[in-house]
């Protein structure tokens, strides 16, 4: 007899996460930053976790190398360029389907794959408390012991 598995629509099920990655060697304390969220992120968003993740250190510029998606090629975003230059934010934009050039790519992959095997959840509220216990699975692994 052929086991019947019930259709679960996603609809509403779903987490969506912006990150920084930081190079290495170019932080003290943590290596991964990132926030959640059940919604889609809009350029507003992105400007505001980069403001609050990459707080202004004088002298200290931080290059940001961001893929093409919508909302970080959003109207606000562009708008605030110069806004982020004068904070030591430099934004910087990768060719068009090229994942091999942005190092989150295998941060994400790990953490999809290896941090949280299991992708089916039944709630957005268990689905999110387990891509935060993974996003802190992979922040620790990335973080120098002392």
């Amino acid at each position: 007899m052929r086991p019947v598995v019930p259709y679960e629509n996603p609809q509403g099920r779903r987490v969506n996460a912006l990150a920084v990655l930081a190079a290495p060697g170019t932080h003290r304390h943590a290596p991964l930053t990132w926030r959640t969220a059940p919604h889609p992120w809009k350029g507003e968003h992105v400007l505001a976790f980069l403001r609050q993740a990459l707080p202004g250190r004088a002298g200290r510029p931080r290059s940001v190398v961001l893929d093409n998606a919508s909302c970080h090629r959003a109207r606000t975003v562009r708008e605030a360029r110069r806004e982020l230059a004068a904070r030591g934010i430099w934004l910087w934009y990768l060719p068009a389907y090229s994942p091999e050039l942005n190092d989150i790519e295998r941060t994400f992959r790990t953490l999809k794959h290896e941090a949280m095997p299991r992708r089916t959840f039944t709630a957005t509220k268990t689905l999110t408390a387990a891509v935060e216990t993974a996003f802190g699975q992979v922040k620790a692994q990335l973080t120098p012991s002392d």
